[in-house]
């Protein structure tokens, strides 16, 4: 197979993973409103400011909790680029730690499906 179960979690955004779940989730803001929040608070991602959309990327990012994301379909279709929205891929356990529970993860999901 030719996943690599590997994935890039930069592990000083750990805090702010967790507040962005926290504050979807357990406090019902919307993305534009948690990234207005991050960026009042002066947590910069990669130096930038916050956006919704950078925000969404966060909450539907398998990695979150430790997971790495494939596209079987694309792969044995020869497609280079897959254009599948990584949540509605395939998953496999990654050797990175879960900064979220599955469970806080799913919960998002459910709710960002819902909007």
């Amino acid at each position: 197979m030719p996943l690599s179960p590997c994935a890039e979690v930069d592990e000083t955004e750990r805090p702010t993973v967790i507040q962005i779940f926290e504050l979807y989730v357990r406090r019902g803001l919307g993305t534009r409103s948690i990234a207005r929040t991050l960026n009042a608070r002066g947590i910069l991602k990669r130096g930038r400011l916050w956006s919704g959309q950078a925000v969404r990327k966060v909450i539907r990012d398998p990695k979150m909790m430790g997971y790495v994301h494939f596209d079987e379909v694309a792969y044995k279709a020869s497609i280079r680029n897959s254009q599948r929205p990584k949540h509605r891929q395939a998953r496999r356990p990654g050797n990175h730690d879960a900064i979220v529970s599955e469970e806080m993860w799913n919960k998002a999901q459910r709710l960002m499906d819902a909007r």
